[in-house]
């Protein structure tokens, strides 16, 4: 008979507190995972209690994306002045909406790309808490889902975040990296180099980091560059964006930068960005003091591309001369890898550990709670514009988008709740996906969008006023120039005849100058218009000189310090008459100019017409149904 021992309980060699933290740890993950899946409703419900999420750059992405599967739509138009791109980067947002498009119309497919990218940047820097086995100090994660680069638009740089992080944890999971392990982290790094390169060089870098931190063979370096191959060859050959930006340096002094990086990276009210920044720089602090036999190889790497990122936050430049808010992009990336350092094991008191969570947890849904309440404060703001995208307009032509006013909005730009956020900025984008037809200023240059302008287009696109400083005039001492401002808006409609219509946002009152000039509104909403220009005729008829004729150099002008609208030149003996159609109604500033000397510019000598300013204007009135106005030559003209 087989004599049967009584099983003996197993005695736990480890000491009394590493087995108490391990019986803490095992009872926490149950209420981990439902703080987070609460936590993960919470980012979900920010983003669908409102229909838009009004951002800077977030309409270009969008039109990309949208004119890219519409291209070939001849009631949209296109197709008639962009044609594909053969992009390298950038394609994040760009897939991920596509694909949503497919499935729903474009504010539903935007909402859900939103929420899957929000959700994506909370989990990732979960992952990454978890691979340091700290994974409640991913709640970090969610408090930051809603950040300065989310409401900027950023979307391309706020994805390749997330699939940053996702790349660290991947890597720092294990101690040595299993060839199944080594194909998931090439192809991590490859998505997050394809959505943003400056992402994937950061962390290309904390993966090198990592190898050499654990004394790897050259073996494991050499798997490590076949790993980055791929990465490496799109950051050589992708081209970088036109230069349209000085090289900007912080004028501030240090303690503004500091600060600056906090109102940058989580973003908001003080109580919001200040315990992300005091929350990294405990992990900072706490890890450059452990010992050196206590320092994990992960973590190592991680410490020292944070410290570098913080570096860059505070004293890299604003701008450099392709890339605008080049410093502000570094703070989040630095606070998530400091942040997860902190030893939160080291809290082995029950009492203690739990306190930590419930600050944690709180913090991060009082902070999804303020993003709630932020999107529908600023949809409530944009009521009227968000108005106009339900109109029933359709449009295949060029579309000339002006954005007159950023109020309501704080002053200086530094003291809003989202630094340098003005949430119609790209107005024009978003209408052209509503509504079709194609605004002036795009992301579409060749190599580096999924959309450039045509080679050989249709139609030629007309020529478009320069960006309008609309964040320049808001100043308080600019503000309440209403003459500069109405010059500005004048100026900034000069070639608005070459256009199919004009999507205006400004205030109120400029709406009467609007009608007063010859436009026709379709849809008007307090300070927001989609107006299509009219004009009035007029005719301008010069008589010759008593002498010699000479040639003739006419413009015509929307106010004297607007560029010229019409502008042309008459050899001598020609017809001197000539008709303008698309002249604004009102009046016109009409300057002619006798070149005397042919030198086709005006000089000493030259004459004006006899009824003209010192200056060569004229104003012309000009009522509704047109009006014809004649030039005698006159005075000499005193310029040099």
């Amino acid at each position: 008979m087989t004599r049967r021992w009584p099983l003996r309980r197993r005695v736990s060699s480890a000491p009394p507190s590493y087995t108490r933290l391990h019986s803490i740890l095992k009872s926490e993950r149950r209420w981990f995972w439902a703080t987070a899946a609460a936590l993960s409703c919470l980012v979900v419900g920010a983003i669908w209690c409102v229909d838009y999420i009004p951002t800077n750059d977030g309409p270009q992405h969008l039109f990309l994306a949208y004119a890219s599967q519409h291209l070939g739509d001849a009631d949209k138009g296109y197709g008639r002045y962009l044609e594909p791109g053969a992009p390298l980067t950038s394609l994040g947002f760009h897939t991920l909406y596509g694909a949503a498009l497919r499935l729903w119309e474009w504010r539903p497919a935007l909402r859900v790309t939103l929420s899957i990218m929000a959700l994506g940047w909370a989990w990732s820097v979960v992952a990454l808490a978890a691979s340091l086995r700290r994974p409640w100090l991913g709640i970090l994660g969610f408090a930051g889902a809603f950040q300065w680069s989310f409401y900027m638009g950023f979307f391309s740089f706020y994805i390749a975040m997330a699939f940053g992080f996702t790349l660290l944890a991947v890597a720092g999971w294990r101690p040595h990296w299993r060839p199944i392990e080594r194909v998931a982290l090439s192809g991590l790094l490859l998505c997050t180099t394809m959505c943003h390169t400056v992402v994937g060089a950061i962390m290309g870098a904390a993966l090198t980091l990592e190898v050499v931190l654990r004394r790897r063979a050259l073996g494991d370096v050499l798997l490590l560059a076949l790993m980055g191959l791929p990465s490496l060859a799109i950051l050589l050959l992708a081209p970088a964006g036109p230069a349209s930006l000085d090289f900007d340096l912080w004028p501030e002094p240090w303690a503004t930068h500091l600060t600056f990086v906090a109102r940058t990276s989580i973003a908001g009210p003080a109580w919001r960005c200040w315990p992300a920044v005091a929350w990294a720089g405990l992990g900072l602090v706490l890890w450059a003091r452990e010992s050196r036999h206590q320092r994990v190889p992960h973590a190592a790497a991680l410490w020292l591309v944070g410290l570098a990122c913080l570096l860059v936050a505070i004293a890299g430049p604003v701008n450099l001369r392709n890339w605008q808010f080049f410093s502000m992009r570094f703070g989040p990336i630095a606070i998530v890898l400091l942040a997860v350092l902190t030893p939160i094991e080291r809290l082995t008191s029950a009492t203690t550990r739990a306190g930590a969570v419930v600050v944690m947890t709180l913090y991060a849904a009082t902070s999804i709670g303020w993003a709630a309440a932020y999107n529908r404060e600023l949809v409530a703001g944009s009521a009227d514009v968000l108005a106009g995208l339900d109109a029933p307009v359709r449009r295949e032509g060029p579309r000339l988008d002006l954005v007159m006013t950023i109020q309501p909005m704080s002053w200086p730009q530094q003291d809003r709740p989202i630094p340098y956020l003005i949430p119609f900025w790209n107005i024009g984008p978003l209408f052209a996906v509503a509504q079709g037809g194609v605004p002036p200023r795009i992301f579409a240059w060749p190599g580096g969008t999924p959309l450039m302008w045509r080679r050989q287009p249709q139609t030629p696109y007309p020529l478009h006023p320069t960006f309008f400083p609309a964040e320049d005039l808001a100043s308080p001492e600019k503000r309440d120039d209403r003459a500069l401002y109405t010059s500005n808006v004048l100026s900034s409609l000069t070639f608005v005849h070459e256009y199919e219509d004009v999507i205006f946002h400004g205030n109120p009152e400029d709406l009467l100058l609007l009608r007063q000039r010859g436009f026709t509104f379709d849809f008007h909403r307090g300070g927001f218009a989609l107006a299509r220009f009219a004009g009035c005729p007029v005719t301008i008829e010069i008589e010759p000189e008593p002498d010699a004729d000479s040639p003739k150099t006419i413009t015509a002008h929307w106010s004297p310090t607007a560029p010229p609208a019409v502008s042309f030149t008459l050899p001598s003996g020609a017809p001197s008459v000539i008709e303008i159609p698309h002249s604004p109604c009102g009046e016109l500033w009409v300057r002619v100019l006798y070149d005397r000397d042919r030198s086709g510019t005006p000089s000493r000598g030259d004459r004006i017409c006899a009824e003209a300013r010192g200056d060569g204007f004229v104003r012309v009135p000009i009522p509704v149904a047109g009006t014809r106005f004649k030039c005698r030559p006159g005075a000499v003209a005193g310029g040099g």
